[in-house]
């Protein structure tokens, strides 16, 4: 009887284990456009995130980090956030064309946002499942920082070990999985689009 509850248990902590590990958690899109306004907001959002990888991925994740140089690690951190950025901003589009007499959406004009991020744009609009290899992962990488920061995302892509990409790369793929993500009509019935829209300002 016992034996029978703990295997129960353990495989229900397994499959919620595996199920974690397949999204981010966003608390909305607000907070991730807030995360983006300062290097340490984008770390905080991250880190978050990598908290919800299995133990040896955020242990991989947590021990890279720490032994990278400051300038890389920022770097990284903040490539790995645009194109988490540029997934919510796809989702945000995809929402926008399932309902075109809602509203209409426009990018961003503000002129502090991201440069889109097409790599990822183009895995997202792909149909599944949402493969991502190595060369693709580092052209999302560098695809929304400064020509320095790429060039830092770079140097250390070019001596970090498989196991290391292969954490970045599932950190990617769970972006990218927001365009599976189902919509339900009844949460976007007149919802406005303000994060991906332009008030002419």
């Amino acid at each position: 009887m016992y034996k029978t509850m703990l295997l129960a248990a353990l495989a229900v902590v397994s499959v919620s284990a595996f199920a974690q590990d397949k999204v981010w958690h966003d608390r909305d899109r607000y907070d991730v456009d807030d995360a983006g306004k300062t290097q340490y907001g984008m770390e905080r959002f991250v880190k978050r995130q990598c908290a919800d990888l299995m133990g040896p991925d955020s242990y991989t994740f947590e021990t890279m980090l720490n032994r990278m140089p400051a300038n890389e690690e920022n770097a990284l951190l903040k490539g790995i956030f645009c194109a988490h950025r540029e997934a919510v901003k796809e989702r945000e589009h995809m929402i926008a064309m399932r309902f075109p007499d809602n509203t209409e959406v426009v990018l961003s004009t503000n002129t502090n946002d991201e440069v889109g991020n097409r790599p990822m744009r183009m895995v997202m609009e792909a149909p599944g499942p949402r493969d991502i290899d190595y060369r693709t992962a580092l052209d999302i990488l560098t695809s929304s920082v400064n020509a320095t920061e790429g060039s830092w995302i770079q140097d250390w892509w070019d001596t970090a070990i498989d196991t290391q990409k292969d954490v970045v790369v599932r950190l990617l793929k769970r972006s990218a999985n927001k365009a599976d993500e189902p919509i339900y009509a009844s949460l976007y019935v007149h919802h406005t689009y303000d994060w991906i829209t332009t008030t002419g300002q």
